[in-house]
C-alpha cells in the first residue's frame, strides 16, 4: 500500500532530483507501533 498518490509521488521526486547538496532523513518512530511504523521503515 502506497503512502503518497502517484500525482505526488511524482512531484516529489522531480522536486528531490533538484536538490544539489545531501539531505539527511530522520525517522522518529516509538515503541508502541502504529499501523505505519513497519512500512515507514522498509
Amino acid at each position: 500500500m502506497a503512502l503518497l498518490k502517484e500525482e505526488d509521488r511524482q512531484y516529489l521526486q522531480k522536486e528531490f532530483e533538484a536538490l544539489t547538496r545531501p539531505v539527511e532523513l530522520i525517522v522518529f518512530t516509538q515503541e508502541f507501533e502504529c499501523q505505519y511504523c513497519t512500512e515507514t521503515r522498509a
